[in-house]
């Protein structure tokens, strides 16, 4: 597809899908699409094939030009739209679509309550969560370790799954703008850029050293291990069991599993609290975030982004499969090409 009419505006992929938002807030979507998660309309040609082989508009009249985001579920998607509302299309085995029951549905479905002033969703295998604009969080759907917090709201230490969307119970975090969804724990940020986490928090969500399990959002330890956490963090990224953050103020952090060089550390340490991210070797800078200006980040299972002032992508961590763009030589600046 020549996406040169409409700039892009984000990227949303996981599971063998990818989904491209554009300004003009279209989207193009391509890969696994078993229970049509992509929304196609009965007449499209692909509403019932299960891999699309190429990048195709989603053209559903519920969506076409009215999408603002993607949640990429495992089999199911969340939409986040300019007014605000959120409608689901996919597997629902759990509840993930937010209709109360377990149904598929193969066309686009609101959730059971419409939940109007939606400025955030995100979702991961069987789970969906997203933020309103009082900041209030919503989750529904498979409960693994806790990361939905349905346990903050009285459950027991089994997983509590649930058809029905549960407001967090908020007890450290006040006024959420942002979340991120990994397999094992859900990441939240306030309105002061302040980093959450619930989930199994331990040693690589950046609390403590025991792998415990969190049952509502607590806040993140700061630099070095530090009672006072990070703040004004815009955007973040990251994998199963690490996160990247950037701030306001342009620096770069990453914490959690270190496997693969993904904290940008120059090694294979994992940390539990945020360490800044050192630059290629041989710039002559103690940090990344002093050799170029960094603008978003990015991640996978074990592999980090960032794009700079620009529009350079940069990244490191695993590349079995040439996931960083660059030829596998020791030392070299990490520009992708």
């Amino acid at each position: 597809v020549d996406f040169a009419h409409a700039l892009i505006d984000s990227v949303y992929s996981y599971n063998r899908g990818i989904f491209v938002v554009t300004k003009d807030h279209n989207c193009y979507a391509m890969g696994d699409n078993k229970y049509n998660r992509m929304a196609f309309p009965s007449d499209h040609p692909y509403r019932n094939v299960e891999v699309v082989d190429s990048f195709q508009l989603l053209t559903h009249p519920l969506l076409a030009g009215k999408i603002k985001k993607v949640g990429v579920g495992n089999q199911h998607c969340m939409y986040l739209m300019t007014d605000n509302s959120l409608w689901g299309c996919g597997f629902n085995n759990y509840g993930m679509l937010a209709t109360k029951n377990t149904t598929t549905y193969t066309s686009p479905v609101r959730p059971y309550s419409n939940y109007e002033d939606v400025v955030d969703v995100d979702c991961s295998d069987m789970m969906s969560v997203w933020v309103m604009k009082g900041g209030d969080v919503y989750s529904v759907g498979y409960n693994h370790s806790n990361s939905n917090n349905n346990r903050a709201q009285g459950h027991n230490n089994t997983s509590a799954n649930s058809q029905e969307p549960r407001k967090w119970l908020t007890y450290e975090l006040s006024g959420a703008t942002k979340t991120l969804i990994s397999q094992y724990n859900t990441w939240t940020l306030d309105g002061s850029g302040i980093l959450y986490c619930t989930g199994i928090h331990g040693r690589y969500r950046m609390r403590n050293n025991i792998n415990e399990y969190i049952y509502y959002a607590r806040r993140s330890r700061g630099v070095n291990n530090s009672a006072d956490s990070i703040t004004g963090i815009v955007d973040m990224g990251g994998g199963q069991n690490w996160i990247l953050l950037l701030t306001e103020t342009g620096e770069v952090y990453a914490g959690g599993e270190g496997s693969n060089g993904k904290l940008g550390q120059g090694n294979n340490t994992s940390y539990d609290y945020p360490m800044r991210v050192l630059p290629p070797e041989g710039s002559g800078v103690t940090y990344f975030d002093e050799h170029v200006k960094v603008v978003k980040v990015g991640g996978s299972v074990h592999t980090a982004y960032a794009i700079d002032s620009t529009g350079a992508l940069w990244s490191w961590g695993y590349n079995a499969n040439n996931e960083l763009g660059v030829d596998n030589i020791a030392g070299q600046d990490r520009k992708s090409t």
